[in-house]
């Protein structure tokens, strides 16, 4: 890639990841944004994914594209590691333990700029939350959708047993 990358993570304001253009000098301070909306409606469609990617002219550049689904990946897991480990009611430390690590590995997961899981570690997780672990490639126009689905409510899994609960 020819980029530099920028990134910024608070708990209280939405991730910001600002990219400049090696190659294109006169483009710095082009900012991809895949943030928490503050009031996000859980289960309402967007009107048109692909209008979302036509009313946006930076979605026609590749390395744009590129930037936004890296980022996409790297900080929706974070974010869906810590909402539903705090969900459970779980410390960083229990779920380390659970998964037979140290703490600090479980505060790497959770850090928008770690970008370095595993899908081994993934499955773990998953296990781990007692829920479902799916990857599959996507047209641009469902991933431009994903912004309008990044409340808390529509990133936590909630566990096997609260979908089926056990019958007496």
């Amino acid at each position: 890639m020819s980029h530099q990358t920028i990134k910024n993570w608070r708990k209280d304001i939405a991730p910001v990841v600002q990219i400049s253009f090696k190659s294109e000098p006169n483009r710095t301070g082009t900012a991809v944004r895949f943030a928490l909306p503050a009031t996000a409606p859980s289960g309402t469609e967007p009107a048109g994914a692909m209008g979302l990617l036509q009313q946006r002219s930076e979605w026609r550049d590749k390395e744009y594209r590129d930037l936004y689904m890296e980022e996409a990946v790297d900080q929706g897991i974070a974010w869906q590691i810590r909402i539903n480990r705090e969900r459970r009611g779980l410390s960083q430390k229990r779920l380390a333990e659970t998964l037979g690590t140290q703490q600090s590995a479980v505060s790497r997961l959770e850090d928008p700029d770690y970008g370095a899981h595993s899908l081994d570690t993934l499955k773990e997780l998953a296990r781990a939350f007692d829920c479902a672990l799916l990857l599959k490639l996507v047209p641009y126009s469902v991933l431009a959708s994903e912004r309008e689905h990044l409340s808390p409510d529509d990133l936590y899994a909630p566990p096997f047993t609260a979908e089926v609960p056990e019958q007496t």
